[in-house]
């Protein structure tokens, strides 16, 4: 954990420069610090990243789903969504989910959820300000890479404009 914090990172063989990726890498060395400090060994402190990792896609997927679903049998929806968005072949390509596969992978649909109810519901400004913590606290540290930015600004323009649209 410590070790990000340095600009030259001696561990890549070249002693290239390592500035993009410690924003990046913070919430993932949160974490294995935080398990350090619990006393977890590196076995268990993987274990529980991948669950959180799973978890947190499936019940951001079925919040997602919440929002457009209002039938008699929606939980069954919601369910089956969250369900197809945690086991599908993306997913499978990632054996060991890293630090972006936990903040976009997992986040995009609870923040573009959030988003949407906020949006139907005329929300005031605290529930904006909260949307802007979660938003931070959860996909911020992936915006170092420009790929992520804009595939994440994508969705939420996407649907504003069909909003505005529609």
């Amino acid at each position: 954990f410590m070790r990000t914090f340095y600009v030259w990172d001696s561990t890549q063989g070249t002693g290239a420069l390592n500035t993009r990726t410690i924003a990046g890498s913070i919430p993932y060395e949160a974490f294995r610090m935080l398990s350090e400090i619990v006393g977890l060994s590196l076995v268990d402190a993987q274990k529980l990243w991948l669950y959180l990792c799973f978890a947190t896609s499936g019940l951001s997927m079925y919040y997602l789903v919440s929002m457009f679903v209002n039938w008699k049998n929606r939980r069954v929806a919601c369910l089956t969504g969250g369900m197809i968005y945690m086991m599908n072949e993306y997913v499978a390509l990632f054996l060991v989910p890293d630090f972006y596969f936990f903040n976009f992978y997992s986040f995009l649909p609870l923040i573009l959820g959030l988003y949407i109810k906020g949006i139907r519901e005329n929300k005031n400004m605290t529930y904006a300000f909260l949307l802007c913590c979660v938003w931070t606290i959860t996909t911020n540290s992936i915006f170092v890479d420009p790929v992520f930015a804009v595939s994440e600004w994508a969705v939420i323009v996407l649907f504003l404009m069909y909003r505005v649209l529609v």
